[in-house]
């Protein structure tokens, strides 16, 4: 309820694992399963390192469930709302806004993760993709501009994709080299290769 859980089921449906005791709360740095707390969480994704990626988006972070440590720890953002960090490390990184004129869009909304666990994170708040990568686990903003006109679409056969209008981004997804972006309205757009 409220995004502030997340559940482990089994096929029949069975409750195996609850982590979150439906508190609204945010801890930086790893955490245990039993102390950990979420805020609106709005999507998980399963690395190929076999860990659980999630957006925590009432906390403006990203955070990552590793079920053979039992552990959960915040690997994007400081629980405050804005757009910095940009080529440093992501853990110090500001996501979303918190004067958005819609609340639960004001966080990030989405994240997608590539073959190698390079993060690519729909920012919502801010009308841009951010990537992390996974080894250096440096920030930056890979398409989209921080200030946008909410009166018009993307603009087709647009090549350069900071220049890309992403005013109600919502998702961001990895498929064979190829990173796919849409917004609430429809529109998408296809960046490739991505390296």
């Amino acid at each position: 309820l409220n995004g502030f859980r997340v559940w482990k089921l089994d096929k029949n449906g069975n409750i195996l694992l609850t982590l979150g005791d439906g508190i609204e709360g945010f801890q930086t740095g790893t955490v245990s399963f039993d102390e950990v707390r979420f805020s609106l969480i709005s999507c998980i994704k399963c690395g190929k390192d076999g860990n659980l990626y999630l957006v925590d988006s009432g906390n403006f972070a990203v955070r990552m469930i590793n079920p053979y440590e039992k552990t959960v720890t915040t690997i994007v953002g400081t629980g405050k709302p804005g757009y910095s960090g940009d080529g440093g490390p992501a853990k110090l990184a500001k996501l979303g806004r918190g004067d958005y004129h819609i609340s639960f869009y004001e966080g990030p909304w989405y994240l997608s993760v590539d073959d190698k666990c390079n993060i690519y994170i729909a920012d919502t708040g801010n009308n841009v993709v951010r990537k992390v990568e996974r080894k250096s686990n440096i920030i930056t903003t890979i398409a989209g501009r921080h200030k946008v006109d909410r009166t018009k679409h993307l603009i087709v056969g647009e090549t350069d994709p900071m220049n890309m209008n992403l005013p109600y981004l919502i998702s961001v997804e990895y498929y064979k080299n190829r990173l796919y972006v849409s917004d609430w309205r429809g529109d998408l757009a296809i960046l490739r290769p991505i390296k």
